[in-house]
């Protein structure tokens, strides 16, 4: 199963921020606690550098659900690979896991708008009907997040009827052996669970990816409107990593700036 990518970044922040870095050796200053200061940005720039700590946010919740879903994709070939006595627990905690981390979502959309509301780029009627969409859009989700969150969720659905066999034998350290010698193993039965959910996992994170594409996408034009961005003329394309000297009280020093490929 592939993971899912970081949410994309407007061209116009991109264009921002790739001229601070072009800049940086001249305009940053080295603190002696390790950290530094940016001097003579453009509103735009500012606004930008800003801006970008928005998708991280995003970006993080993403990252969450990419290790829930390569975990369910090791559970699957190997049942005991997590060190587990009862294999059927560690699903059930990764799906839990998951819809936590999917409901999250919501709280980080609802940071974003009121980001954009307090620095008056968007009106507060703007806001509360980007974040009825918003709602609309994962509804479905958040409910079944917050059975499995807050009540006790039913998990008939995926338990067929040799993982129950499983999870008793597990609970008295037993084994089941058929006729022939064949030992009933885990893997061929909690696998398709496995798989499924990874399956489910990736369509509605990569849904909620698109989601918030646009909605960034949305946010800059609200930025350009306002004078605050500058209208890209073309697509942004990544560079390498970028290293800049930056000054400090000790002379200059090498530091790592940004990846740009990430963005």
């Amino acid at each position: 199963m592939p993971h899912i990518d970081h949410v994309r970044l407007p061209d116009e922040i991109l264009f921002a921020v790739n001229s601070i870095c072009e800049r940086f050796s001249t305009i940053a200053s080295l603190a002696d606690d390790g950290g530094f200061t940016l001097s003579g940005l453009t509103p735009g720039e500012q606004v930008a550098l800003d801006f970008v700590a928005l998708p991280g946010l995003v970006n993080e919740i993403i990252d969450n659900i990419n290790i829930v879903i390569s975990d369910l994709g090791v559970l699957a070939k190997s049942a005991r690979a997590f060190g587990d006595n009862h294999p059927f627990r560690r699903y059930k905690l990764l799906v839990r896991t998951f819809f936590y981390e999917f409901g999250r979502f919501e709280d980080a959309f609802g940071y974003c708008t009121l980001w954009m509301q307090r620095r008056k780029f968007i009106t507060k009627p703007e806001r509360r009907s980007m974040m009825h969409d918003f709602y609309s859009a994962m509804e479905p989700m958040v409910k079944v997040r917050n059975i499995c969150l807050h009540d006790e969720p039913s998990w008939s659905k995926h338990v067929t009827p040799e993982i129950a066999i499983l999870k008793g034998l597990d609970l008295f350290g037993l084994q089941a052996v058929d006729g022939s010698g064949k030992t009933l193993e885990w893997e061929p039965h909690l696998a398709p669970q496995c798989n499924q959910m990874q399956s489910v996992i990736y369509t509605a994170t990569s849904e909620m990816r698109t989601t918030w594409n646009m909605h960034f996408a949305d946010c800059a034009k609200h930025l350009i409107k306002d004078g605050k961005l500058k209208p890209a003329s073309r697509r942004f394309t990544p560079k390498n990593i970028v290293r800049s000297k930056v000054r400090s009280h000790h002379g200059y020093a090498q530091k790592t700036i940004i990846d740009e490929s990430e963005i």
